[in-house]
């Protein structure tokens, strides 16, 4: 039986503690999910695994993975969690785009973060009074410099 080792980002390729992890998440009991979840052929353990996923992943969790990578300064690895956001269909909001432009403006990419702006407000996204200050304090800081 070869293996399938699901590979999320900031998890690793480590098959088990995704696996546990989600499991854990949903509020079930692993000794009685995994044991079942093993037995099934490889495409159907596929599809199993892609549901739970589906059903974990919404713009919350989006939101504090990429808040999370944003504070340990790795924005290459939240806009890549952001661009796999999107294409799941998953949209978006507020939190989501404060965390990234605050990230960008802080690390010196204020054109960046202007952008990630623009793109916000055409997805019809109203920036709130956390967007402008985070704008307007990094822009103020440029201007120091």
């Amino acid at each position: 039986m070869r293996l399938w080792v699901i590979s999320i980002p900031l998890l690793g390729r480590d098959p088990c503690l995704p696996l546990g992890l989600l499991i854990s998440c949903l509020g079930l009991s692993p000794r009685r999910t995994i044991v079942p979840l093993l037995s099934l052929s490889t495409d159907t353990l596929r599809f199993a695994l892609n549901l739970i996923i589906s059903d974990l992943m919404s713009v919350q969790t989006y939101s504090v993975l990429i808040d999370s990578v944003c504070k340990e300064d790795k924005n290459g690895e939240a806009v890549s969690l952001f661009e796999l956001m999107t294409r799941q269909v998953i949209e978006p909001d507020v939190v989501t785009f404060n965390a990234l432009i605050s990230a960008l403006c802080k690390s010196s990419q204020s054109d960046e973060a202007a952008q990630f702006l623009k793109n916000m407000t055409s997805r019809g996204i109203s920036p709130d009074i956390v967007t402008y200050n985070i704008m307007l304090d990094s822009l103020c800081k440029e201007r120091r410099n």
